[in-house]
């Protein structure tokens, strides 16, 4: 994703109005090609607040090594939500010149706005793409193609969605990455059989019964999938400010955190970091750095700490550097983070989890009654 031009410009009504700058106040913006098999497949115009990138590597024309949103992180700007709104149209001259579009392709156009844990917007993307992928990608999503069928032949998308047969392939090529759909040489593509997953999480917060391993496992087990957890890290650490807060604990307190990652099918599907007071862990087999039998909640009820109430909060947002290389994301495509925070009895915070999933592939479930 090489940068293609970077300069200080005017902020367009659109950008003034995702940063909060007066229209026409200088913005630092750079344009960027992204490319697969040396195809372009997606033009991105990223905007920065002056104040936040002059004298920076954003105002540079080389790469950022380790992206931008771990330069914004290193600077003290952490995006912690994401808008998106998306749009389709015909592309101007310079979109149809960048993209090799066929003279009557349609666009979507995608604009997101990062902003910190103060809401403060600290970027602001304008994403062109060809139309006819993401609307492949939908229909997979939505059901209208179901997992094990065929997708159209080449020729067929080329007539339905008047393109080259160029950009037909890249499309393909994309879906295949973000595992959507399989192609090999000489068959048909097709939809992946387990396509968007939906998770339920009331299904698995009650503790295990006596021998049973984790309700997680079990869960994605009765789906037919081969589940797996792999303990990455077991320590001592200061946790994020939002899990902090939850567990009640001073702002320079620690709590003891096990990290893991669950795969499914032997693809890692989520990054998950559940956080502990130090004064229910320690001297617990949760501190220990190997896997608890049953899984934390049946330990927690053992010790006198029954889950009695979990409370979640799920956005959406840009994965940072970790998720994307633990999860493996094909793109720049979202995640989605829950918060949850489970309590015990007098409303007592036993375990704060931050768990980070796929959000293409994922969507959650949840199930209510009337208070």
């Amino acid at each position: 994703m090489p940068a293609i031009c970077l300069r200080e410009v005017p902020a367009p009504e659109v950008v003034a109005e995702l940063l909060r700058v007066t229209p026409g106040d200088p913005v630092v913006v750079r344009r960027r090609i992204i490319e697969l098999d040396g195809e372009p497949c997606e033009l991105t115009d990223t905007h920065y607040p002056v104040a936040i990138a002059r004298g920076t590597p954003l105002a540079e024309t080389k790469k950022i090594r380790g992206g931008a949103v771990t330069l914004l992180a290193e600077l003290g700007h952490i995006g912690v939500h994401v808008r998106e709104d998306v749009t389709a149209r015909m592309p101007d001259g310079d979109e149809r010149t960048a993209l090799n579009l066929d003279p009557a392709e349609p666009v979507l156009r995608l604009n997101r706005v990062t902003l910190d844990a103060g809401d403060r917007p600290i970027q602001a993307d304008m994403m062109v793409m060809p139309a006819h992928r993401q609307q492949l990608r939908y229909e997979i999503m939505s059901g209208d193609l179901v997992p094990g069928s065929k997708l159209p032949s080449t020729n067929q998308l080329k007539e339905r969605f008047e393109a080259s047969n160029a950009t037909i392939q890249k499309a393909l090529q994309l879906l295949k990455e973000e595992g959507l759909v399989i192609g090999r040489a000489g068959a048909a593509v097709t939809v992946r059989e387990h396509r968007q997953r939906t998770m339920r999480p009331a299904s698995y917060m009650a503790p295990a019964p006596p021998g049973e391993p984790y309700r997680w496992l079990t869960e994605a087990t009765r789906h037919g999938a081969a589940a797996h957890s792999t303990l990455l890290k077991v320590a001592e650490v200061r946790p994020p400010a939002d899990v902090s807060a939850a567990l009640n604990l001073a702002a320079d307190e620690t709590a003891l955190l096990r990290q893991q990652i669950l795969t499914i099918d032997d693809e890692p599907v989520e990054l998950v970091k559940s956080y502990y007071p130090l004064g229910i862990a320690r001297g617990t087999a949760i501190t220990g750095k190997r896997k608890v039998k049953g899984g934390t909640p049946s330990l927690l009820a053992e010790l006198g700490y029954p889950p009695r109430l979990s409370v979640d909060r799920v956005s959406a947002r840009v994965p940072t550097q970790e998720q994307f290389q633990a999860l493996q994301l094909p793109s720049d495509l979202p995640v989605l983070r829950t918060l949850r925070v489970v309590h015990s009895d007098d409303d007592l915070p036993i375990e704060v989890t931050v768990m980070v999933k796929a959000g293409h592939l994922y969507e959650m479930q949840y199930e209510f009654t009337p208070e």
